[in-house]
């Protein structure tokens, strides 16, 4: 029988370690999206020193709001290599897109989930 029943400290400790489980997941995916980026072989010599610079501004946080933990993962330096990064992800009139972030997180969703609950 339970005697001291605290549902507040029940939620505030998952909460607690779902936000520890973010930063796990956070830095698995900014490790896979790096990888991803540093091993394109078909960009020209310019494209790959964009892709090196993105790959170092390359970064996440997580952040908690209330009952939610929200993780921003992305190019955290200056506004040129954000466009850099943009464009290699998503192309342009005269480039291909060269995705890194998107497959990181879409093709990594099992090993993101098993992350958050834990269970890796």
């Amino acid at each position: 029988m339970l005697k001291n029943w605290n549902p507040e400290k029940l939620k505030r400790d998952i909460l607690d370690k779902l936000e520890e489980n973010a930063k796990e997941a956070g830095q698995f995916v900014v490790d896979d999206a790096r990888r991803r980026l540093l091993a394109q072989t078909e960009l020209p010599k310019w494209r790959k020193y964009r892709a090196k610079m993105v790959a170092g501004g390359l970064t996440y946080a997580v952040e908690r709001k209330g009952n939610e933990i929200v993780i921003r993962i992305g190019v955290k330096t200056s506004e040129k290599s954000k466009r850099h990064g943009f464009f290699i992800e998503m192309g342009s009139i005269r480039y291909p897109a060269n995705p890194y972030l998107r497959p990181a997180v879409f093709q990594n969703a099992g090993m993101i989930i098993a992350l958050l609950t834990g269970k890796k």
